[in-house]
């Protein structure tokens, strides 16, 4: 997606995921390339190895398999906010799929071409299913008088994160089977905390940033996760009784954060503020967007997504990120670009002897082995061998 629109200060979400076999869900709509499946050991000229080759696969493996949905239900999920968006007045929705693409070691949830498509098509998701501050469900929730506070580096106002986070929590305290907010099919194809604990890195634990703080990056994620809860703490009492006027009893932290995270993961800017665009946000990234998307919605109440380019069926739709930096990529969206060509910038020899017992150590054995890989693989750009 074109630099200039899509906000830099938001997690998109995930392009590209780490090299593991399976399916992996990450941040549902994107699925990342991880540098190299490898980045979990040691090379020549670094430092003794921390383990084998085979080692850190099996590590991959396993992380995979805890990550890894099955493709039916993966399917269902998908499906559910594609006819949802239909019933909502979404156009164009028959022309593309959802597909899985071998991206080498592992298959990628993403979006593909139903059948041979044609330059100029064009794609319409209604404003009625875009979510923002804005949206009429919003305006008229409890929240609707919070005013316009934002967190640090956000660009959603506190008070869509505390309507988002009871949407999640109504449906937690949810019967199997019941339908219990608008939003329902678009939550339930989002990740989990669980999920997001796993490879997003304000979901380290503090223990692990501290391990990798020679990283000047970890410094504005801990500044943003404590502050996260610094906001929460002091105003606790009111984001739960918000939560209760509009039917979520039992507001946690944890869906406040799950919120915070999965909005910052889909935003786009619109002439009509940041929004959630559903569908658009499936898609992965790759080195050539082929498809084009305006935010213009004043003109046709609609966000419209066209092929600037004839496409073939099974064609998978990829849409461009930011190009930017690594540490940027890993800080805003949670992963890491393979062969990108920007650059982290190299740490003097004293930040980077503070790396050095944490690139020897094996991933597999901490807490959040993946989280651990991706500061591990930082560390090596910030850090190349000589």
């Amino acid at each position: 997606m074109v630099a200039s629109c899509r906000l830099l200060a938001f997690v998109i979400s995930l392009g590209l995921l780490p090299k593991l076999a399976g399916t992996i869900e990450t941040d549902t709509h994107h699925s990342w390339e991880y540098c190299d499946a490898t980045n979990l050991i040691q090379t020549r000229n670094v430092l003794k190895p921390a383990t084998t080759r085979r080692a850190a696969k099996e590590l991959i493996s396993d992380i995979a398999a805890s990550r890894t949905r099955p493709h039916s239900e993966e399917e269902k999920r998908s499906e559910a906010v594609f006819e949802w968006a239909r019933q909502n007045g979404a156009i164009g929705l028959d022309h593309i799929r959802v597909n899985h693409f071998d991206k080498g070691a592992h298959s990628v949830r993403g979006l593909a071409a139903a059948h041979d498509l044609k330059k100029g098509l064009e794609i319409s998701i209604p404003k009625s299913i875009l979510l923002s501050a804005e949206h009429p469900l919003v305006k008229s929730s409890p929240m609707r008088n919070m005013g316009n506070q934002y967190l640090l580096r956000h660009h959603f106002p506190t008070k869509l994160i505390v309507y988002f986070a009871a949407e999640h929590r109504k449906l937690a305290n949810a019967h199997p089977g019941e339908n219990v907010s608008f939003w329902q099919p678009l939550i339930e194809s989002y990740p989990t905390p669980e999920d997001y604990a796993r490879f997003y890195p304000k979901y380290a634990s503090d223990e692990l940033l501290a391990t990798f703080s020679a990283i000047p990056m970890i410094s504005m994620v801990k500044e943003e996760k404590n502050e996260l809860q610094h906001v929460w703490n002091k105003r606790k009492s009111e984001f739960v009784e918000l939560a209760q006027q509009a039917g979520a009893d039992g507001l946690s932290f944890d869906d406040f954060k799950w919120a915070d995270t999965a909005l910052k993961t889909r935003a786009y800017k619109t002439d009509e503020g940041v929004m959630v665009i559903p569908i658009s946000d499936m898609a992965n990234t790759g080195p050539k967007c082929n498809w084009d998307w305006s935010g213009a919605l004043a003109d046709k109440k609609a966000f419209t997504l066209t092929l600037p380019h004839d496409l073939s069926e099974g064609d998978e739709l990829l849409d461009e990120y930011h190009d930017t930096t690594n540490d940027i990529m890993l800080r805003i969206y949670g992963f890491m670009m393979k062969d990108n060509p920007n650059h982290a910038e190299l740490l003097d020899s004293m930040q980077c002897s503070r790396l050095q017992e944490p690139l020897s150590f094996n991933a597999s054995k901490d807490s959040q082995p993946m989280l651990f890989a991706e500061f591990q693989s930082l560390a090596r750009e910030h850090c190349p061998p000589s």
